[in-house]
């Protein structure tokens, strides 16, 4: 029963960069790509301070100037940890006078789990280009060197001895 949607990223400047948002209503949400601070008593704050799900209610947390403009009265949030490091958080909202339900952060969890799974797998993917990216790149380089060396230094004495024994043919009788 969430209104509204969001994955956000933690950036090491107190900052978070929203990496995904949806909304049930189609109303505009925070664009991809929009930084925003974090306060030590927003959700935000909460789940990258302790590193576990946390809630925020009208009553409990102010909650961000942004959250309030589009209506949203409670965010659940959840940690998403990615390899060992706590990478950033996902947050539903609801606008609803209702909390949501208890154990909403535990089910919230639970799927940041399979988030992370999938985030630590698109990172191994860039890494793995990169990686095939550079052994490509060094393989050329060592390919033209080899090309220079023979070039400029094997091909001359094989064509310099060739033409040393012409001229040693040529002067034996």
């Amino acid at each position: 029963a969430a209104d509204m949607t969001g994955l956000s990223r933690f950036d090491a400047d107190d900052t978070a960069t929203i990496v995904a948002s949806w909304s049930a209503t189609g109303a505009p949400s925070a664009a991809s790509g929009t930084r925003f601070r974090i306060d030590e008593v927003s959700v935000s704050g909460l789940v990258r301070d302790t590193g576990r799900p946390a809630r925020s209610d009208e009553d409990t947390y102010t909650l961000a100037a942004a959250a309030e403009t589009f209506g949203v009265r409670s965010v659940v949030a959840a940690p998403i940890t990615v390899e060992g490091r706590l990478w950033g958080s996902l947050a539903v909202a609801s606008t609803s006078d209702e909390p949501p339900p208890p154990g909403t952060e535990e089910r919230l969890g639970g799927f940041a789990e399979l988030v992370a799974t999938a985030i630590a797998n698109a990172e191994s993917q860039v890494e793995l280009k990169a990686s095939r990216a550079r052994i490509v790149t060094t393989a050329d380089q060592t390919r033209r060197r080899i090309e220079r060396d023979l070039h400029d230094g094997a091909q001359q004495r094989l064509v310099s001895l060739g033409l040393q024994v012409r001229q040693a043919q040529a002067n034996v009788p």
